[in-house]
C-alpha cells in the first residue's frame, strides 16, 4: 500500500510535543528524498508517517502482528 497520510486538519501540533516533532521530522525527510529523487525514502518516510500518526493519535486502534 503507498497511500500517502492525509494532511492534519487545523493547526499542526505545537513543535515541542512529540507528535509535532515527529511530524516535522518526517516532513522535512520526505522534502530531501523528493528533491533528490528517492522515490524509495520518499515511500518509507511517508509509511512511517502514517503509522506513526495511528500509534501516537490512536494507539489502541493499532493491532502489531
Amino acid at each position: 500500500d503507498r497511500s500517502v497520510p492525509a494532511p492534519l486538519s487545523g493547526e499542526p501540533p505545537p513543535p515541542d510535543t512529540i507528535l509535532g516533532r515527529f511530524i516535522r521530522d518526517l516532513e522535512e525527510r520526505i522534502a530531501r528524498a523528493e528533491a533528490v529523487g528517492d522515490a524509495d525514502d520518499v515511500a518509507d518516510a511517508r509509511e512511517v508517517l502514517r503509522l506513526g500518526r495511528l500509534l501516537l493519535d490512536t494507539p489502541r486502534d493499532v493491532t502489531l502482528a
